[in-house]
């Protein structure tokens, strides 16, 4: 297998401005029709597995990956000019890209190669058997008045995504504490809060601030206030595309003959049917509904002797006690535990496991321009060559992506 050898020139794109790839929408989509055309015009009888399936998934490779960079910039970029223009460049190449994809030509050329039957083994057999049900669940086996009514909702279910997971990223809420209201909590953690002009703790909706919070916080009301704003998290807007999307997915999953959405999803799914998943929940329920039940008396009995209060209530904010509970029955205070897994101390073990797992080296490459000074780059080496890459980007700041998450950059092939 022949890997690529990355320079630091290959990482230029990390620092790319919105002028840099304004156009990259409209070189995608020609490079991908010129590279469908390239595989349409071969005629039927000179067919085979590379010259059409394989040519079908490396279609629009270079803009393509080009892409990917710009929509990885719209979730981790500092500059919020960089991740608004990503933003609408995804936009209008989600706009555009359905009409391409939807192409009788590519589906012809592909039913061309299964006539002659042709048999297939491993990865070839995956690659065709996903390539040809990735195009049936894009109704080409439907009348094409109802696949154009899919195409149309397919058009709209992307753009509203793309809005949706923009709310998230771009909103901003959190609540604020007096000295006297943030009594109890770790002097680490309130060392680490930003204040306001009035000199009170801000506590945001980002994981550093809002974890140990509700853990260690045994203000009730300020527990709730901050767990109701984070399930807020994307605003009423959110809501109402939430729902739009859930209207179109139900009725592209009918289109296509599914019973619901469900259906649809665990297809390609190792379950593969909604009822197994669901079988597998209950089950699981049945065997851990009487401890939980157990646990959740055994908390709420801790919250009416802490408070003092024999009417207390188990609410969706009471991790505290949950966290107070731990602490009594099992002497685990998870502040007490993070003194001894500083966070390089953690990183270093965690990358030890990997490679003895793996077999592999990990190399920081350093001196690597990337898209945040936070941000680090290494290279997997076996055997002495270097068969990957990745990077690392752990802590939160705004405008980045708000949850734990690891994005493909270069697709290995």
């Amino acid at each position: 297998m022949k890997i690529k050898t990355y320079t630091k020139k290959d990482f230029a794109w990390t620092r790319w401005q919105p002028k840099d790839f304004k156009d990259f929408p409209e070189k995608a989509i020609a490079e991908l029709k010129k590279d469908y055309a390239a595989i349409k015009k071969i005629p039927a009888k000179g067919r085979t597995f590379e010259n059409t399936v394989v040519a079908l998934e490396r279609s629009g490779k270079i803009y393509g990956e080009k892409l990917g960079f710009v929509s990885f910039l719209a979730e981790v970029s500092p500059h919020k000019n960089v991740r608004e223009a990503a933003h609408k460049v995804e936009e209008r190449y989600s706009k555009k890209i359905v009409d391409v994809v939807y192409d009788e030509g590519i589906y012809k050329a592909l039913k061309e190669y299964e006539s002659k039957k042709e048999k297939l083994v491993g990865e070839d057999k995956k690659l065709f058997t996903d390539t040809m049900r990735g195009y049936r669940r894009m109704g080409f086996d439907l009348p094409k008045a109802k696949r154009n009514i899919l195409k149309k909702n397919l058009k709209e279910l992307s753009k509203l995504s793309l809005q949706f997971r923009k709310n998230i990223n771009d909103y901003k809420d959190f609540i604020t504490l007096t000295k006297e209201e943030a009594v109890g909590l770790p002097e680490r953690y309130l060392a680490g809060l930003k204040k306001d002009k009035q000199g009170r703790f801000i506590i945001t909706l980002e994981y550093p601030d809002i974890g140990p919070f509700l853990e260690n916080s045994p203000n009730d009301k300020k527990r709730k206030e901050i767990t109701d704003k984070n399930s807020r998290k994307g605003g009423r807007d959110n809501i109402k595309i939430l729902q739009k999307m859930i209207s179109l997915r139900h009725k592209n999953a009918s289109l296509l003959g599914y019973k619901s959405f469900a259906h649809y999803v665990i297809e390609e799914r190792m379950a593969k049917k909604p009822e197994i998943v669901m079988k597998f929940l209950h089950d699981i329920e049945s065997k851990v509904e009487k401890k939980a039940k157990k646990e959740r008396e055994e908390v709420l009995m801790l919250k009416k002797e802490i408070t003092k209060n024999k009417n207390a209530k188990y609410e969706y904010f009471d991790s505290y006690y949950v966290n107070q509970l731990k602490k009594k029955k099992y002497a685990v205070d998870n502040e007490k535990v993070r003194e001894y897994f500083p966070f390089e101390k953690v990183k270093k073990g965690l990358f030890e496991i990997y490679q003895t797992l793996f077999g592999v080296r990990f190399n920081r490459l350093k001196d690597y321009q990337l898209w945040h000074k936070d941000a680090e780059l290494y290279e997997v080496k076996d055997n002495g060559e270097t068969i990957a890459y990745f990077g690392m980007d752990l802590f939160p700041r705004e405008g980045k992506y708000g949850h734990a998450a690891a994005f493909p950059i270069i697709n290995g092939r």
